[in-house]
């Protein structure tokens, strides 16, 4: 139950961070790509944390799956911040 509570904190955590870089300067393409590499980072915790306490298999499995998905995503968008940071 503690990893559920941190988890979440985690999360929000990380989605008002990414919402505070993406408002102090909209237009800038670095803010978006790291407001994208927070949104997949929540997700990815969201479902790795649904698969431990997943009701039933299934869910456990379709949350496997997205952890899978939304990590691919979340390093996709590591890789465009690290080549478009330095830059800017």
């Amino acid at each position: 139950m503690i990893s559920v509570v941190i988890a979440v904190m985690i999360i929000l955590l990380d989605l008002i961070l990414g919402f505070i870089v993406l408002f102090r300067g909209k237009g800038r393409g670095v803010n978006i790509i790291f407001f994208l590499l927070t949104f997949f980072v929540a997700l990815w915790v969201g479902a790795n944390t649904l698969v431990d306490v997943a009701p039933s298999q299934y869910i456990a499995l379709l949350a496997t799956r997205a952890t899978f998905f939304l990590t691919s995503w979340a390093m996709f968008f590591l890789l465009c911040f690290a080549l478009i940071f330095p830059r800017n």
